[in-house]
């Protein structure tokens, strides 16, 4: 997700210095797997636009590889920016 932010940011000249992220994973326990992850994106010195904000949100939340997951896996994403 934040390699895709990252591109766009690159392509559109934003500094996205400053960019974390927390992750939780919760556990399942029959079977045992990862059954919710929860993603919080921190940008306390956010630059850019509101659409460009906008942008990174979407650039986020079309990643492949979170597409690739399982459909059963819960993510839960949010960005604080």
């Amino acid at each position: 997700m934040m390699t895709l932010m990252g591109i766009y940011a690159e392509r559109e000249g934003i500094d996205l210095s400053g960019l974390r992220t927390d992750v939780v994973k919760h556990m399942e326990s029959n079977p045992r797997r990862i059954g919710k992850i929860e993603i919080d994106f921190f940008w306390p010195d956010a630059s850019g636009s509101e659409h460009q904000k906008e942008m990174l949100k979407k650039a986020a939340l079309t990643c492949p590889v979170a597409k690739s997951l399982h459909p059963d896996l819960i993510q839960e994403v949010r960005f604080h920016f």
